[in-house]
């Protein structure tokens, strides 16, 4: 099954690293509100990550 979840904090994004999510897409936006990372388990995308 494939899970993607959001995130704004180093703290929560780490949390989810330690659960077996892996990053696959990070955004910052121009109106200054800081990086936003999105995060997924399970899929062909994050399994390729985590081989790296």
């Amino acid at each position: 099954m494939e899970e993607k979840v959001t995130c704004t904090s180093e703290e929560e994004k780490a949390k989810l690293e330690r659960e077996g999510y892996v990053v696959v897409s990070v955004a910052n936006f121009s109106s200054g509100d800081g990086v936003t990372y999105t995060l997924e388990r399970g899929s062909t995308w994050s399994k390729k990550f985590k081989e790296l």
